[in-house]
């Protein structure tokens, strides 16, 4: 990346003492400076250029300067360490145009838009990362790269993406000849139906010893085009002479950085063999957090999750916590805390 002649006249290992920045900027040189004063006194390899050129690209990357180029003039030596000349090139800011998709068949442009809400607005890497590492986390995309594209008079920001093959359906039929019954599952899956982004799983389980689980979930992630969204979850759970368990539950909650949700909840326990019910109705009220480092590869970061539950007769909830960050080379390591509580009156 670096003409490698600059270390080879400097193989003394001595410490980095000051940056000085050359070319015509649109902020004070000064100020890129003082950005780069946590690396004084680190040594002075290729790994250290690399990483001050990087902070140089995000800076203006951050503030509309996509086209940006640093390169290394020289360096100086002197009885305190190394003053590392960088001359940058920073090229025009850019405000987007509009997006241009590359990869998508299936996922509606009105989706994708949902992510990436660049048009319009001065040209951001941060804001682009952001983007990038909440449009992975749908599941069914994956952002490959991104380009400006300022041809034709326009400044369209390009983004290249890969469609996962996430919908399912799977299933079998099993007969016991014992007891001449039949059984058997079914499984479907589209965490993106139809190219919506909406969500649909379906489960059922019928076994020869008289059990049938079915579950079914429904989300609709954009109300009206908005943050807000709805999802929907049925449940029954029947085990011949043993217990019948039933609940439907529905929720809406607001999706930012932060997602909050409220919703309701019901209930019915029946237990065949002591011949006893319970049935409760719920009110839950939740909230999950995800903040995670690296756009394309995300390895840093912290995860929480709670909700409460709370009836005329039962309170419960959960509060989950999650780390995870790098160890050495490909390890790498989490931690996390897993608390639950049920209290009944009375009880």
């Amino acid at each position: 990346m670096f003409p490698e002649c600059l270390l080879f006249l400097f193989l003394l290992s001595q410490s980095l003492e000051k940056v000085e920045i050359r070319g015509v900027t649109s902020f004070p040189e000064s100020q890129i400076e003082g950005l780069l004063e946590p690396y004084f006194g680190s040594e002075v390899d290729s790994s250290l250029i690399e990483k001050l050129a990087a902070e140089i690209l995000d800076f203006y990357g951050n503030r509309g300067f996509p086209f940006v180029s640093v390169r290394p003039e020289y360096l100086r030596k002197s009885r305190e360490g190394m003053t590392l000349v960088l001359r940058v090139e920073e090229g025009k800011p850019v405000v987007i145009s509009g997006l241009r998709f590359v990869g998508s068949e299936k996922t509606k442009r009105d989706v994708l838009l949902r992510f990436f809400r660049d048009e319009g607005k001065l040209f951001s890497l941060a804001r682009l990362r952001e983007e990038i590492a909440e449009a992975n986390s749908s599941g069914y995309v994956e952002v490959l790269g991104f380009s400006v594209d300022t041809s034709g008079g326009r400044s369209d920001l390009v983004i290249a993406l890969e469609e996962k093959r996430v919908n399912s359906a799977d299933g079998a039929l099993l007969y016991d000849q014992r007891r001449k019954n039949l059984g058997g599952y079914l499984e479907v899956g589209a965490p993106n139906l139809m190219g919506t982004g909406r969500s649909l799983a379906l489960s059922y389980r019928r076994v020869s010893l008289g059990e049938q689980k079915f579950e079914l979930r429904y989300r609709e992630p954009w109300i009206f085009g908005t943050d807000f969204y709805t999802e929907g979850e049925i449940f029954y759970h029947f085990a011949e002479s043993l217990f019948i368990k039933r609940s439907v539950c529905a929720r809406v909650g607001l999706k930012r950085k932060i997602e909050f949700y409220i919703g309701e909840k019901y209930e019915d326990n029946v237990d065949m063999g002591g011949n006893e019910r319970e049935s409760n109705f719920l009110s839950l009220l939740g909230f999950k957090a995800e903040r995670f480092s690296g756009a394309y590869l995300p390895r840093r970061g912290i995860s929480l999750k709670s909700e409460v539950q709370v009836s005329g007769t039962k309170q419960s909830g959960f509060l989950f916590a999650g780390w995870r960050f790098p160890g050495s080379g490909r390890l790498n390591l989490s931690f996390r805390v897993d608390l639950r509580f049920v209290r009944k009156k009375g009880g």
